[in-house]
């Protein structure tokens, strides 16, 4: 595992910016009371401080993928860190051992993992969401099987 640091710009709503829009790392999200400006994606950096180069490099990208973002009002900055995994993502049903509770009879209890996914997990989360529900169904069937 390692950390990502994604740095982005809440700027007030602009008439007119009603869809995503994307490119490379830059993206330019409406949301209900705001604008999403972003974002930075710095690998094995795990700092939470707001960078202000990062701040106006961000601002820049988004006024040239968008020009009517130029001066917008920010209303804050943020800054996190998104936890990724060398090889991708983890997204699995294992059966660890267990002699008590609902899986006592068979010896095991099912985990299902999902983790990792870095700077995707937005892109993803629907499907993962997906998966994940089908292994818990999987894992409930056997456990009713017995």
């Amino acid at each position: 595992m390692f950390p990502i640091r994604g740095q982005y710009i809440s700027v007030e709503k602009i008439a007119g910016i009603d869809k995503i829009y994307a490119a490379s790392h830059t993206v330019i999200c409406p949301r209900v009371n705001d604008i999403c400006l972003g974002a930075t994606f710095q690998e094995g950096r795990s700092d939470t401080q707001v960078d202000t180069r990062d701040t106006e490099n961000l601002l820049r990208e988004c006024e040239a993928l968008v020009p009517a973002i130029k001066g917008a009002k920010v209303l804050r900055v943020d800054v996190g860190t998104r936890p990724a995994r060398y090889g991708g993502a983890r997204l699995k049903l294992e059966w660890w051992k267990c002699n008590s509770g609902p899986y006592s009879k068979i010896g095991k209890i099912p985990v299902i993992h999902n983790y990792g996914h870095g700077g995707i997990g937005f892109a993803v989360h629907w499907g993962c969401a997906l998966e994940v529900s089908r292994l818990a169904k999987l894992a409930n069937s056997v456990r009713a099987n017995l």
